[in-house]
């Protein structure tokens, strides 16, 4: 058991299809334990649902994951709302 505390990673989204793949490999990448990393996209309209999910398929390594998409679109606000 690690005596660091736990640290949150957020990776908020909305159509970042390009990007997105880039920024969850940078987070996975991070050397930093315990770290809980939280993908969340804001229902974007464009591909960066799919890769994202791309993006994470098969993950295994030492971080815990949580991946989760909004049903409908809320708004940067709205969003960072619905994670507290």
């Amino acid at each position: 058991m690690s005596d660091q505390p736990l640290i949150s990673m957020l990776v908020m989204t909305y159509r970042q299809a390009p990007w997105v793949a880039q920024a969850i490999r940078g987070a996975l990448s991070q050397t930093y334990q315990p770290l809980e990393i939280i993908i969340s996209d804001d229902c974007s309209p464009d591909e960066t649902w799919a890769v994202i999910q791309g993006a994470v398929a098969g993950y295994q390594g030492p971080h815990s994951l949580v991946v989760r998409r909004n049903e409908t679109n809320l708004g940067i606000a709205g969003h960072l709302d619905s994670l507290v």
